[in-house]
């Protein structure tokens, strides 16, 4: 776990198998809100170094922010590729895929940003965990997950030719 003076980052300790890889999350709780973020991250690597995909439900009631943002962080430099005004809400279900050159950000298994055509990020191997709270504030996240994706079935027609007696 790497903490900042404003946010706190864990990437999991193994690599997956290939960068076409899914991380995702459940938003549970949160107290206070004056200012709280999350997310799930994906193509990281193995070092320090803040580079990675992630896709952040942003609560800010104060102010106009209550979206979700699929974003990338490229030596600490944090880039928004997309962004969702659907309202963060908990128990929502928010998953980052990198599949390729595409990065998409989801809800609850609907796609809500995205795809998105990024290649910065390529050949990092892990996932984890990206949070901002605001002065006293906390949020709970459950469930979190990790893999490759799955090769898409190939459909493979045939014909029967001859069938009968």
């Amino acid at each position: 776990v790497m903490t900042l003076s404003d946010y706190a980052l864990a990437r999991a300790d193994s690599d997956l198998a290939t960068d076409d890889q899914y991380c995702q999350l459940t938003y549970t709780a949160r107290t206070n809100q004056s200012n709280t973020q999350m997310a799930p991250i994906c193509r990281k690597d193995g070092t320090a170094t803040r580079t990675y995909y992630f896709f952040r439900a942003v609560e800010y009631p104060a102010g106009p922010l209550n979206d979700h943002r699929l974003s990338k962080d490229v030596a600490a430099t944090t880039t928004d590729l997309g962004t969702d005004l659907t309202d963060v809400t908990l128990g929502s279900v928010l998953r980052v895929e990198a599949d390729g050159s595409s990065i998409t950000g989801k809800i609850n298994g609907a796609t809500s940003v995205g795809p998105i055509t990024d290649t910065a990020i390529t050949a990092n191997l892990r996932c984890g965990i990206w949070a901002f709270t605001g002065s006293g504030d906390t949020i709970t996240i459950d469930d979190w997950s990790a893999a490759d994706l799955a090769a898409a079935a190939t459909h493979k027609g045939f014909h029967l030719l001859g069938v009968g007696h």
